[in-house]
């Protein structure tokens, strides 16, 4: 197996986890920041939950899948 096909599977993996909890931010934000141990304590905590959660892990995600399939 070559180190681009070993790459890929990572990547694929990686993206796959990223958008796993994109996904829950997204359906059930309570249930992932309680397996996370995040707290809201102000009216803007849940904004800032789903901006880095479902923002940025669901972008992470996205851009992990479309490098894993670009280079193959």
């Amino acid at each position: 197996m070559s180190k681009n096909r070993i790459r890929q599977f990572l990547l694929c993996g990686l993206a796959a986890v990223f958008l796993v909890e994109a996904g829950i931010a997204l359906i059930n934000p309570q249930a992932g920041m309680d397996r996370v141990g995040y707290v809201v304590t102000s009216p803007d905590a849940l904004n800032e939950y789903r901006a880095v959660y479902l923002g940025m892990f669901g972008v992470l995600g996205l851009a992990s899948l479309v490098r894993s399939l670009a280079s193959y």
